[in-house]
């Protein structure tokens, strides 16, 4: 969902009628299809982004004021030298240069007061109002923005924040996925290093997206392995408990088994009887041959599954399952002993 459109005009509006005006002027030439161009970047991110706070932060940090602002200077001198664009032959001052960059600054400062979580950016371009309300010309504030690092700073603050990767971190944690945990770490140590080896604390966004990149390329496989693992040994359990339950008096009350008349319920028993058994060698082959030739209920992803609270069945039911491993072979009748202690749960009991 775009960005509310009053908010864009308010925020580009000035931009759209100064362009207006090179073109209603008759100037032509590359400064003014650059002028068009980092204004239809600024339009593109209005479409593109959903958070007003976002599309702020993204305008003052990614370069699109200043481009566009070069690119009419440009066209204001070449008018003033030769009149070869064709615009008014008149040369923006420095402050009149200056009071666009500000008015372009203090609107996106405006928005962001609007928004949580924006505490960063707004301090950005609070120090950068100061300077430019300081009596400075247009240069010197320019230069001065550069030497304290708050293009740098600026351009950090698109880069998602700290507590939000922390967060992402603990998420993954408290789910026991450690695949995740660990991708969610290596990008918080990264960007923990790449702001320590800032002078100004900032972190350069572009890069940043590039260690992005890298780092969720370098965890993908053992993210894919886990999620697999989590997604096939649930199925082998239910093999083993639904086989040793199709043995007990009550199978035939329990909806696991119950079918549309008698004779399809007891065919459903008798399958999970004499099939499951074989099915279940089958998947541990497979299981075996996709991820290790080790027991698949000594894998941690299945003990970080119980822990979450994933498994469905209970621990009672899980310890019944381990016993009945090694009795659920093709052609073999379940023991009487697990058949005994599988009666104890009743039908349709976790």
């Amino acid at each position: 969902m775009p960005v509310d459109p009053a908010m864009v005009d308010a925020m580009l509006g000035t931009f759209r009628d100064l362009l207006n005006g090179v073109r209603t002027s008759g100037s032509t030439g590359e400064d003014v299809d650059e002028m068009a161009a980092a204004l239809a970047e600024m339009e593109a991110l209005g479409q593109e982004l959903s958070d007003v706070g976002d599309f702020s932060a993204k305008l003052a940090g990614g370069g699109h004021y200043q481009r566009f602002t070069d690119a009419y200077t440009r066209v204001m001198t070449a008018a003033a030298g030769a009149g070869t664009t064709g615009a008014p032959a008149t040369i923006p001052d420095d402050e009149t240069l200056l009071a666009q960059s500000l008015q372009a600054y203090e609107a996106s400062l405006q928005q962001l007061r609007t928004m949580s979580g924006q505490e960063e950016a707004i301090g950005v371009l609070e120090q950068l109002l100061v300077i430019g309300r300081s009596g400075v010309t247009y240069p010197v504030f320019l230069r001065q923005v550069d030497e304290a690092g708050l293009n740098e700073a600026l351009g950090g603050t698109i880069t998602p924040a700290r507590e939000a990767l922390a967060a992402v971190v603990e998420q993954s944690r408290s789910t026991g996925d450690v695949a995740r945990e660990a991708a969610a770490i290596a990008l918080l140590e990264r960007r923990d290093a790449m702001a320590a080896a800032s002078p100004t604390g900032s972190i350069d966004p572009f890069t940043f997206e590039l260690e992005r990149f890298r780092i969720a390329a370098q965890h993908a496989p053992a993210i894919a392995l886990r999620d697999a693992v989590v997604q096939r040994i649930p199925r082998l359990l239910d093999l083993v408990v639904d086989w040793l339950d199709a043995h007990t008096t009550w199978a035939a009350r329990d909806d696991r088994f119950t079918g549309p008349s008698a004779a399809e319920t007891q065919r459903r028993i008798e399958m999970a009887r004499e099939c499951n058994p074989g099915f279940y060698a089958v998947r541990v082959a497979q299981f075996a041959e996709a991820f290790g030739p080790g027991p698949w209920w000594q894998r941690p992803e299945l003990e970080q599954e119980r822990a979450a609270g994933r498994i469905l069945w209970t621990d009672t039911r899980m310890q019944l399952a381990m016993d009945a491993l090694p009795a659920c072979v093709p052609m073999a009748t379940a023991p009487t002993e697990l058949v005994a202690r599988a009666e104890a749960f009743g039908p349709n009991v976790f």
